[in-house]
């Protein structure tokens, strides 16, 4: 929940600033237990480069951060006016001269 909601909880536990040491305790006891595979592991700790309790590597990113969306996202400098369709009248058609009068 961390990795992938980072915007929505970060300020819960800023709220809640008893869980933080909880949190901490916890990645702590788990990663001393080493039950878990490689990946969650792996994970883990990018719990804990994520929540401060670690020092962030050069490469560590959150993709699923607000700001980070914004930095990413292509400017479209070319805003081309899309061509609009002609609209086709719909509805009975009447039928035409050549067949003439019934």
């Amino acid at each position: 929940m961390l990795l992938r909601l980072p915007d929505i909880s970060q300020p819960i536990l800023r709220e809640n600033p008893q869980w933080s040491p909880l949190l901490g305790w916890s990645i702590t006891f788990v990663n001393q237990t080493q039950l878990l595979d490689a990946s969650t592991t792996k994970l883990i700790d990018l719990v804990c480069q994520e929540m401060n309790f670690t020092e962030k590597s050069e490469t560590y990113f959150n993709p699923y951060k607000k700001q980070n969306h914004q930095i990413n996202r292509p400017q479209f400098e070319n805003n081309k006016p899309r061509h609009k369709k002609d609209k086709v009248p719909r509805g009975p058609r009447l039928s035409s001269q050549q067949f003439g009068d019934l």
